[in-house]
C-alpha cells in the first residue's frame, strides 16, 4: 500500500453520521478519536480511499488551540474527487451514496476528456466527485507558459480539441495545479 501524501479534510456537525456515510461509500475506516470528556466529539478520523488517498476529518465544534489562530471548521464546503477503477464503479458507488441518504448532484455521464463520472453531495453539504479518470500518468509540467503552450497538450493529455473550451480549461486547470 502507497502512503498517502495528500487528505482532503472535511468537517461535521455530526462526525457519526459523516463517517457512516463515507463508510458506506467504500471508505476504510483507520482511526477514529474522541473527545474524553464528551465522546460524541470526533476531535480526528482518519479514513483510506483505494489505498492511495484519504480523508482525515472530525467534529466542527471541537476546539482548536490557541495557536490556530482564525482558523475555521467550516461545514458542508468539502468537495473531493474520489478515483474508482471502472465506469461500472463509478455507477456503484453513486447509487450506493443515493442509498446511504446523499443527494444527486450530477447523475454518472461519460465525459469527453474520458472516463465516465457523476458527483453526490452529503447531508451537510460535502460533494464527492467519482470518476474512473484518474488523471494523465505523464508529467504535468507543462511545455511552457499556458498561453502559448497548444491548448490539446498543456498537461501532457491530449484534449479533444472539439470539446472547445471546456477541455482547455481542465488542462490549463491541472496546470495551475501543477505549477
Amino acid at each position: 500500500m502507497t502512503t498517502p501524501t495528500l487528505f482532503h479534510s472535511i468537517h461535521f456537525d455530526d462526525a457519526d453520521a459523516g463517517l457512516a456515510f463515507l463508510r458506506a461509500i467504500g471508505f476504510e475506516e483507520r482511526g477514529v478519536h474522541r473527545d474524553p470528556a464528551d465522546p460524541s466529539v470526533v476531535v480526528h478520523a482518519q479514513l483510506s480511499w483505494g489505498g492511495a488517498g484519504g480523508v482525515m476529518c472530525g467534529s466542527a465544534q471541537r476546539s482548536a488551540p490557541a495557536a490556530a489562530g482564525s482558523y475555521q471548521r467550516r461545514v458542508g464546503v468539502g468537495s473531493c474527487y474520489l478515483v474508482v477503477p471502472s465506469d461500472e464503479a463509478v455507477d456503484e458507488v453513486y447509487e450506493k451514496a443515493l442509498a446511504a441518504g446523499g443527494s444527486s448532484v450530477m447523475e454518472p455521464e461519460d465525459q469527453d476528456y474520458g472516463g465516465r463520472s457523476a458527483t453526490v453531495r452529503d447531508a451537510e453539504g460535502n460533494q464527492y466527485s467519482i470518476g474512473s479518470y484518474a488523471g494523465s500518468s505523464p508529467s504535468l509540467d507543462p511545455p511552457g507558459p499556458a498561453e502559448t503552450a497548444d491548448p490539446g497538450q498543456v498537461c501532457g493529455v491530449s484534449c479533444p480539441t472539439s470539446a472547445g473550451s471546456v477541455a482547455r480549461t481542465r488542462c490549463q486547470g491541472l496546470w495551475r495545479l501543477a505549477g
